[in-house]
């Protein structure tokens, strides 16, 4: 990776659009390097309240429960995010952009 400075910020919003989830909080597309978190103030804070999730995940693996989330959702957010945002908002609700 190397830095680049950034040239134009363009806020969109689309529907059918979607921050997907990662192990590590981060995707790697056409080498720029982003969170995949929306409407946070700060990566490292949400990938913190994000950790009860993958460990929950990573052990639900360990038992053979491969879906435990249920990802298959295709509309809506899905309830490991809901949860986040609850969390957010009761504890640091200055950390989201709502």
């Amino acid at each position: 990776l190397k830095y680049s400075p950034v040239i134009n910020i363009t806020i969109e919003m689309k529907k059918g659009y979607y921050a997907p989830l990662t192990m590590k909080g981060t995707l790697l597309i056409n080498n720029v390097l982003a969170s995949c978190f929306a409407n946070v103030n700060n990566h490292h804070l949400a990938q913190y309240y994000m950790a009860p999730f993958r460990y929950y995940y990573k052990f639900a693996q360990f038992m053979s429960v491969y879906d435990p989330f249920n990802i298959n959702k295709t509309e809506g957010l899905y309830s490991t995010v809901n949860m986040m945002f609850y969390f957010a908002r009761y504890f640091r609700s200055d950390a989201l952009y709502l």
